[in-house]
């Protein structure tokens, strides 16, 4: 198989993006209706591959870009996932701008099947429940602290949240992928 490269930079550094074709006369599916222009922007779908310790996208499609509120809403895509990843998602309170001091929950959302917890022993069965159902849903075992109380974060407080993750931990239920990295988390079964 024969490949076409490009080099991208998304102002974060450069990555090759590689594009496979059947024979030197094809010309690959991708890159049919694609006129190359040098620092142009375009949205680029592919798979993350790593070949003898070297990143690379290989490319199943790619599309010029004609109107810049896409790179703007990108930028803001990831900006906001990286928040909620690292922060954990707004709450009501925080989304209407009430005051969190007063304790008050003004959601009352379905996600997950979530129900209100309010001892430790609510929680457990809560948690466990939702990671199974987060490992089913992406396929994924291990899982972000953050993450999951993204989901029960409408209806339970981190200090609960917390004191349930170490339970579960002392207890064998989830264990931690390792030391330096504690917020990963995965279901021991």
């Amino acid at each position: 198989m024969l490949r076409i490269g490009f080099e991208v930079n998304d102002n974060t550094g450069c990555c090759p993006v590689i594009f496979f074709q059947k024979d030197q006369s094809s010309r690959p599916q991708a890159l049919k209706d694609f006129q190359y222009e040098q620092f142009a922007y375009v949205r680029i779908f592919g798979t993350v591959r790593v070949f003898k310790e070297t990143k690379a996208i290989v490319g199943t499609h790619i599309k010029r870009i004609h109107k810049f509120s896409e790179v703007t809403n990108h930028l803001l895509q990831t900006f906001v996932s990286h928040q909620v990843r690292t922060q954990g998602a707004l709450t009501s309170q925080e989304l209407n701008n009430e005051d969190p001091a007063k304790g008050k929950r003004t959601s009352n959302p379905v996600t997950l099947g979530v129900k209100q917890s309010s001892s430790v022993d609510d929680s457990m069965q809560t948690v466990v429940q939702i990671m199974r159902e987060m490992v089913k849903r992406s396929d994924v075992r291990m899982l972000h602290i953050k993450d999951v109380y993204a989901v029960v974060s409408h209806v339970q407080e981190w200090e609960l949240f917390k004191e349930t993750i170490d339970r579960l931990l002392r207890e064998g239920v989830i264990v931690q992928q390792s030391e330096q990295n504690s917020d990963i988390i995965l279901l021991s079964e």
